[in-house]
């Protein structure tokens, strides 16, 4: 599978569309032992959780993006710092990943507000921010582009002992 690398050079203003009143963003940081935000499953979450608590993250800067309506998170777009498997990425970059809207809620701006909240939180400082997408998802392609994005290559995923969770994303082409 061939995947697009997208990059936004920060600081950058990006205006988020306006939610619905019904709708409210909440930045989560990790603090203490509070693995995740309630209302999110402990997998994968608790994971990352570690990689922020062990330092396998380069920086401090892992959060999570939610919006919520009637207290139930109905889109969530998380930040994640460079690790082993994004070798590309600076010591001071952040990567935009694992987006997820409901399906219910979904062309109703939230993954766009999400993606701008991020671009905002990564321009307090000089920085790069990545978004990593398979080259078939149009709608994520689209997103990205919409928020100013500009793809700077195409990139493979690897194995390392066998298994793709222990591989990285490798940049192989300039786009």
């Amino acid at each position: 599978m061939t995947w697009l690398v997208y990059a936004l050079d920060c600081p950058a203003r990006v205006d988020a569309p306006a939610l619905d009143p019904r709708h409210e963003t909440e930045v989560w940081i990790p603090a203490g032992w509070s693995v995740r935000p309630g209302g999110l499953p402990f997998w994968p979450f608790a994971a990352w959780w570690g990689f922020h608590k062990l330092r396998i993250f380069r920086n401090r800067r892992y959060c999570l993006i939610l919006i919520r309506e009637k207290a139930r998170i109905i889109h969530r777009s998380c930040v994640f710092p460079g690790y082993f498997r994004f070798p590309f990425m600076a010591q001071e970059d952040l990567q935009v990943g694992d987006i997820w809207t409901d399906d219910k809620r979904r062309g109703l701006g939230l993954a766009t507000h999400g993606l701008a909240r991020a671009v905002e939180i990564a321009s307090d400082r000089p920085r790069r921010l990545w978004y990593i997408v398979e080259e078939e998802n149009l709608t994520s392609i689209r997103l990205a582009e919409r928020v100013g994005f500009s793809c700077v290559a195409r990139g493979k995923r690897t194995e390392r002992w066998g298994s793709s969770l222990l591989g990285s994303f490798r940049c192989e082409s300039a786009d």
